[in-house]
């Protein structure tokens, strides 16, 4: 049986920016960030309180990374008039969401080589827990109809080769290490002279100079209108839907270890963090193998 191309002409997605900024303090990743349109920040060491008489935004003050889950979560699925999500900075949470997972793990897991009585250290099977969250917002924020910028602190970048203990050889961000791959745009800051200064580190878009001065203007006409659009809520899953894939998982006799594969594809392990267009696709894949089966049924 000839089976159909199931290739197709690919489509030039509109994107909005998505960008991770780290950079020494001072130069002013807080400032840039809240002058992109429509701000709200997720702010975890009080950085924007000094900014409020010169920007227009909103603000949530948080160090529990399920508040900001849930944040992000709400702007993602609501309808609202922000355009642009800061959280600043991802420092804080990636060190919240690390002692978030050892208080968890100090009550449930005693008879791990983690548990020091009072602490608990993680070890290397657990980290799978801390990453998989991060990854889970990362996901979130990346699905937005919103312009993200993720703050990060720097720090010192050490040589790994032998002989070289302890030197230093540049600069990075303080944060999970696979951070800047999850994001579109690297953007490191500096001063020159009385300037703020960018780097663009890395960029998929193309559309941004290797260096520049740190400006909104520069971002507006990198992306032009889509910058400032109103955001468009995503449909998640929905009841009937989750109901629908899960008798087709039993029907067709898939395993737990396929459908996480199977999910995989779409950016998660769980049914109900599918998007409602995801689940129809996923649908209409078990309606077509169903077919195919009622077709060899007749014809055996």
């Amino acid at each position: 049986m000839t089976q159909e191309n199931p290739f197709q002409k690919a489509e030039t997605i509109k994107k909005r920016p998505k960008i991770i900024l780290f950079g020494p303090e001072g130069s002013e990743k807080t400032r840039f960030s809240l002058s992109l349109p429509s701000p709200v920040t997720v702010d975890m060491e009080k950085g924007t309180t000094l900014y409020g008489s010169d920007f227009d935004f909103h603000v949530i003050h948080t160090v529990d990374p399920t508040v900001v889950m849930d944040s992000a979560y709400w702007l993602l699925t609501n309808e609202h008039k922000y355009k642009t999500l800061i959280i600043d900075p991802i420092t804080i949470y990636w060190s919240a969401l690390q002692k978030k997972w050892q208080d968890i793990l100090l009550e449930r897991e005693k008879k791990s080589p983690g548990f020091k009585f009072e602490y608990y250290r993680l070890q290397p099977s657990d980290w799978g827990l801390v990453k998989g969250e991060l990854k889970k917002l990362i996901r979130i924020i990346t699905m937005l109809d919103m312009n993200v910028v993720v703050t990060a602190h720097q720090k010192k970048m050490y040589s790994d080769n032998e002989g070289e203990f302890m030197k230093v050889i540049g600069d990075t961000f303080d944060g999970e290490k696979s951070l800047p791959y999850m994001f579109d745009i690297v953007l490191r800051t500096y001063k020159e002279g009385t300037k703020c200064m960018a780097e663009c580190l890395k960029d998929r878009t193309n559309k941004l100079p290797q260096k520049f001065k740190l400006s909104y203007s520069v971002i507006s006409e990198a992306f032009g209108d889509d910058i400032e659009r109103e955001s468009v809520p995503i449909d998640m899953i929905t009841d009937e839907q989750i109901e629908e894939i899960s008798t087709a998982v039993v029907e067709f006799k898939i395993d737990d270890m396929k459908l996480k594969r199977s999910l995989s594809k779409y950016g998660t392990s769980k049914l109900a963090e599918l998007t409602k267009e995801d689940a129809n696709t996923i649908i209409e894949i078990f309606n077509q193998k169903r077919k195919e089966r009622d077709a060899k049924s007749k014809l055996g």
